[in-house]
C-alpha cells in the first residue's frame, strides 16, 4: 500500500485539522509504570515522561514517531479481531 502524506494533501486545499497541528497531550496508554520512568527517560531521551509515567505527545506526527520507536502500531476498527 502506498504511503500518503496528509499534510501535502490538505495543504493543497487549505484545510487544517487538529491532529496535524500541535496538540500537546499526556498519553497514559503509551506511558510506563512510575517505577520505570527513569529507565525509560534514559532509553528514549527524545521523549518526555512526567513523574507519573505519562508520555508527552506533541502532535500526530510525534505520536507516530514515538510509537514506531517502541514497535507499537495504531489499531483501528479494521485491525480488531485479526
Amino acid at each position: 500500500m502506498a504511503s500518503r502524506n496528509e499534510e501535502e494533501e490538505l495543504a493543497s486545499v487549505k484545510v487544517s485539522h487538529k491532529w496535524i497541528t500541535d496538540n500537546e497531550r499526556w498519553s497514559v496508554s503509551m506511558g510506563v509504570p512510575r517505577k520505570q520512568v527513569e529507565e525509560f527517560r534514559k532509553r528514549f531521551p527524545k521523549s518526555t515522561y512526567d513523574d507519573n509515567g505519562r508520555l508527552l505527545i506533541k502532535n500526530r506526527k510525534d505520536k507516530l514517531r514515538q510509537a514506531k520507536e517502541r514497535n507499537f502500531v495504531e489499531l483501528d476498527s479494521n485491525h480488531i479481531g485479526r
